[in-house]
């Protein structure tokens, strides 16, 4: 984020503000900015209070919502997040790809259901192309990635 109020981080570079209440709502922050005093006036950055790492990525959903991108490139989308604050972000990430080329680096199986094909890379070959579903069944991963284990 950068220093400023939320309202100016949304907005950054977008003339016309039309739709971000609707991307705000898409994003699941309604609760979140209702629950701040000075609602989308609340600086954030140096002099802000600090956001957690899910606030920031549900900010970044409701920004990239106002920017309507065609393509959007994500890595490892979800992080470690949990529970509720999981659900509330893939509810969120499948709005925003909605109609939209996304091209994801996941290594958490639970994010696999947002994709329609997955394409695995090893030593910049494709060593597995087919459906999402089938993907976190694959023995080409790398160590280290999926919950469930790596090849």
């Amino acid at each position: 984020m950068l220093p400023g109020t939320l309202h100016q981080n949304l907005l950054y570079g977008i003339d016309d503000p039309d739709g971000l209440d609707q991307a705000l709502h898409d994003a699941a922050l309604d609760a979140f900015i209702r629950q701040l005093p000075a609602g989308l006036d609340t600086r954030v950055g140096e002099k802000g209070p600090a956001l957690s790492a899910s606030q920031c990525q549900h900010l970044a959903i409701a920004s990239a919502m106002l920017r309507k991108p065609r393509l959007i490139f994500f890595e490892e989308a979800g992080g470690r997040l949990g529970g509720e604050d999981a659900w509330a972000f893939h509810t969120a990430l499948r709005r925003l790809f909605t109609g939209r080329t996304v091209m994801m680096i996941p290594c958490r199986e639970s994010t696999f259901e947002l994709a329609s094909r997955t394409l695995i890379f090893r030593n910049g070959r494709i060593v597995f192309d087919g459906d999402a579903a089938d993907a976190p069944q694959a023995k080409q991963w790398p160590k280290g990635c999926l919950e469930t284990g790596g090849a």
